[in-house]
Parts: structure tokens; C-alpha cells; sequence
């Protein structure tokens, strides 16, 4: 649900909508309706209008599953024209039969659901603590007014289109108990055998993590979804709280992350490892850098720690960057990735020698893993060029070609390799911008690979 604000124009008016919401109580009630159906379908539509002295409508909107979750979607605007308020009905409830009910009953139902759910540890949509204010003042439900909060005495869950079926399940196991909750699973061309889904069935696909930590997977859940769609994230202190309880909750059992990650679709990784960067992006760098050396503990030190030192390196911790630069290559001396990683880090220090030294070191360390070698001469080649020393560039590109015709017949090198095209104008390591790209993406660099097979492993580009 979304309503533009048309009247909207600055920041006075902004504050002055919010105030007429939470003032919504000193408004006499225009209308309020539900869809008909609500008690068989078990999911209740609520349109609520109270009129302002200026004749225009505050109004609340509220989508309430009266079966299990409680509310699930609320959205609240103020200063709404009646002809905007008769446009908007018809866009936003276009197959539904509306009917007038009682205000006081319609509360009752909201707040009922409410409350039910929280029983199950559901919460209402954040949005409610804004659109709460347009239930004050209501009057009393009807004496014979009556609503039930699930079916048959137990919650039943429905599933929607945009739900997070597993973690609700998972959320009611730990809540309701195994086989006190019925529900209605989604029906997606193969992911059940008849369209039938069974609570066995929903509880093997998940992890023994997740069966039990099944509030913390939804938010993480919640998180990643939120990532994914924007293709960036938009990091502070909650995501970082958040990645702070997953590591505690993680400590005893580090094996498990690469199951909760194929578990979230190989989601999880890709979030633990771009948060340091969007932290440190939006200003919180000390946050950043404590979730590179808390998650190294338990999963890839060798990433966390080299992504770490480039972050530091980046935003002028500089001390600390050639501490874990240092770190980092006495831990790990035959790694190519961290002689790479430990290159950008000095390179954004403004060592460029120190990185010349450590591209080479991971170029040669490399062998014959080509997808490292190229990512080795992704930095080294532009840095040459930079420094003028077009020879020396060009000399590494032939020998590059070279190694490409002589693995030709053992097809171990991509053949389209970017770096075996000449070099048409010097260019530094790049620097992501925006927008966020995924893992098996394409490579924004156009190379033609996945992100993950080329670019994913520069910091300085994932920054």
C-alpha cells in the first residue's frame, strides 16, 4: 500500500501532516468500512476517514489477518480532498465490496488482532506507530459485537505473496508448538509435491539454526530481502546490531553459516560481507571494522580481515590498516587474495610501491589460477600506466596472452578475458559508486562474468 502525499512540498508540511494524524482523535469520524467477507477470508480490509476543520480527511488504512498475523500492512495520510479520497478507494480497493462498520467495531478488530498475534511473537507493521492515533477517540464497539482471533482455537496461517513462509512457520513452531497452529502453504510450481505443503516437510528444508533462533532469522531474513530488492543497503546501527547478535548467537556453531546461507538462497554472505563497506560508507566506521574482526573469528579471516584493512586504509585509520595489513600477511603468506587485498589497502594509504610489491606477489603466487591472476593484473596493470610505465604494462599484457593461447587447449582461462584487449587510456583501480551489485550479477566492469568471478573480491571497487 502507498499514497502519494500530492500536497506535500517541504519539511513544514511534512510535520504539519504528522501532527493532524496524531491529532486524528479531536476529528469527528467520515466514514469507515470493511470489505465484506473478512470473517470467512479471515483477512480484514479497514478504510477509516476522520473529516479536519478545513473539510479535507485524515485517513488510516489498515490490512489486518485476524487468523494469525495480526496487522500486516497500515498506511495513514492527512489533508486528502474528497475527490483525491474517491479516487484513492476505487485505485486502492478496486475487487473489494466495502460495507460501513461501527468505528468502534473496527477497532476492536485491529486491536484484537493486534494482540492475538503478539501471542505468537508477530508485531504489528511499523507504520502502526503512526496510524495508532487515528483509532483514539473512537466510541465504544457494539455490545453484541463479537470477533474471533484465529480458527478453530489456534492460529491459522494463510500465506501471502510477500511473506517469509519458512520464518513464519519456524517463528509459530517456537511459539504455538509443533502441531498446535494449522496453516495454508503458498502453491509455487515445485516446491511442493501437489501443491501440498506439510510442517515436516517446511521444518527439514530449514536449519537446525534457524529452528532455534527463528526471530533472529526473520529479521536477518527481513534485512537481506530489504538488500536485495535495493540492490544496496542502507547500513546503520539497527544492521549492525543485528549482525552483532547473529555473530554471538553463531559462536558455537561457525559450521553451520554456509548451511544458513544456502538455506537464505545465498543471501547471507552477500549481506555479512557488504555491511562493513555500507557501515564505513554512511560514517560508521568503528562499526565496521568490529564486524570485520568479530565475524573473522568464526568464518574467512582471510576475507574480513583484507576487506577490514581496506576500510581502514580508505577512511584514514591508517595506523590501524597497516597493523592488520601487517596482520594479515604473517597469518595467511601463501594466499594470493590477501597479498591482492593487503595491495589495496596500502594503495588507498597512497603506498603505491607497497601495492605494486603485493600485486605482484599475489600475481605470482597465483600459478595457474587464472580468475587470481587476472585480478592481480587488474590492479597491477593500471597502476604501471599510471606511473607512466606504458613498457612495463604492455609487457605483462603480452605475457597475459601468452598464457591465454598456451591454455587455449586446455580451455583454462575465460576467452574473453578482459585484459587480453590493449589498454586504450590509463585507468586506477575503480571505485564502485552505486547502485550495490549481487553476487551473480554481471560485473559492472564488463568483463562479462558474474561479480562474484571478477570484481567482488576488490574492496577498493565494492567501496
Amino acid at each position: 500500500m502507498s499514497i502519494k502525499w500530492s500536497h506535500l512540498s517541504g519539511p513544514d508540511e511534512y510535520s504539519c501532516r504528522i501532527q493532524m494524524i496524531r491529532n486524528a482523535k479531536i476529528f469527528p469520524v467520515f466514514e469507515c468500512l470493511i470489505d465484506s467477507g473478512w470473517r470467512e477470508r479471515g483477512l480484514a480490509q479497514i478504510l477509516l476517514s476522520r473529516r479536519q476543520p478545513n473539510g479535507n480527511l485524515v485517513i488510516g488504512i489498515y490490512l489486518v489477518d485476524i487468523f494469525c498475523l495480526g496487522l500486516k500492512n497500515t498506511v495513514c495520510n492527512a489533508d486528502i480532498s474528497l475527490p483525491e479520497y474517491r479516487k484513492m478507494k476505487e485505485r486502492m480497493f478496486p475487487d473489494s465490496t466495502l460495507i460501513p462498520i461501527p468505528p468502534g467495531n473496527a477497532r476492536r478488530i485491529i486491536r484484537g488482532a493486534i494482540e492475538y498475534a503478539r501471542r505468537w511473537d508477530f508485531k504489528p507493521q511499523e507504520d502502526f506507530e503512526l496510524s495508532r492515533f487515528m483509532l483514539e477517540g473512537l466510541p465504544e464497539p457494539d455490545n453484541d459485537f463479537t470477533a474471533e482471533f484465529g480458527r478453530n482455537g489456534k492460529p491459522l496461517y494463510i500465506a501471502g505473496p510477500d511473506d517469509d513462509f519458512e520464518a513464519i512457520i519456524g517463528t509459530l513452531t517456537h511459539t504455538a508448538g509443533k502441531g498446535n497452529y494449522d496453516f495454508i502453504a503458498p502453491l509455487k510450481t515445485g516446491d511442493f509435491d501437489g501443491g501440498v505443503n506439510s510442517t515436516e516437510r517446511c521444518e527439514k528444508r530449514a536449519s537446525s539454526f534457524s529452528k532455534s533462533h527463528p526471530k533472529l532469522v526473520a529479521h536477518i531474513r527481513k534485512a537481506i530481502d530489504k538488500y536485495q530488492k535495493s540492490k544496496r543497503l542502507s547500513a546503520g546501527r539497527g544492521e549492525y546490531e543485528l549482525a552483532l547478535q547473529f555473530r554471538n548467537a553463531i559462536e558455537s556453531r561457525p559450521d553451520e553459516i554456509l548451511e544458513i546461507d544456502d538455506e537464505m538462497e545465498y543471501g547471507l554472505l552477500d549481506w555479512l560481507l557488504e555491511l562493513p563497506f555500507e557501515l564505513a560508507g554512511n560514517g560508521l566506521v568503528t562499526e565496521a571494522a568490529e564486524i570485520g574482526k568479530r565475524f573473522a573469528e568464526v568464518f574467512e579471516p582471510e576475507n574480513f580481515l583484507a576487506d577490514r584493512a581496506a576500510i581502514l586504509a580508505v577512511h584514514g585509520r591508517r595506523d590501524e590498516a597497516a597493523t592488520q595489513v601487517e596482520e594479515i600477511l604473517a597469518r595467511f603468506p601463501e594466499d594470493p587474495w590477501v597479498a591482492i587485498k593487503a595491495g589495496d589497502a596500502c594503495y588507498a594509504l597512497g603506498d603505491k610501491q607497497a601495492a605494486e610489491s603485493l600485486y605482484r606477489r599475489g600475481w605470482t603466487q597465483a600459478g595457474d589460477d587464472s580468475y587470481t591472476r587476472e585480478g592481480a593484473l587488474e590492479r597491477l596493470i593500471p597502476l604501471l600506466e599510471v606511473a607512466g610505465r606504458h613498457d612495463e604494462a604492455q609487457a605483462l599484457i603480452a605475457e597475459q596472452k601468452k598464457r591465454h593461447a598456451a591454455s587455449l587447449q586446455g580451455d583454462t582461462m575465460d576467452k574473453d578475458s578482459p585484459l587480453l584487449e590493449e589498454k586504450e587510456s590509463p585507468r586506477r583501480p575503480p571505485v564502485r559508486s552505486s547502485p550495490k551489485v549481487g553476487r551473480n550479477d554481471p560485473c559492472p566492469c564488463g568483463s562479462g562474468k558474474k561479480y562474484k568471478k571478477c570484481c567482488l573480491n576488490i574492496p577498493l571497487f565494492r567501496m
